[in-house]
């Protein structure tokens, strides 16, 4: 398994997705105004992939007090 974190600071999960692929689980954090279109988004962009999301920030070298952050595990590609 590999860790994907991706975040967009106006709330767009598909740009805060880009470059994920064959996701197992995916969690994720907004702000409460974009709650239920995150959850949306993610069923719409990844169907049947078991995700956990909440209202909050997202962290990694800076805070992100408004937006998504999506954190995933995606499966290893085999060469």
């Amino acid at each position: 398994m590999k860790m994907f974190y991706g975040k967009n600071q106006s709330g767009d999960v598909k740009e805060a997705t880009r470059g994920l692929s064959s996701p197992k689980l995916i969690v994720f954090t907004c702000n409460e105004d974009g709650f239920d279109k995150a959850v949306a988004d993610v069923e719409q962009l990844y169907p049947g992939v078991p995700s956990i999301g909440c209202v909050g920030m997202g962290y990694d070298a800076t805070i992100l007090e408004k937006g998504v952050s999506v954190m995933a595990l995606q499966a290893l590609e085999m060469q």
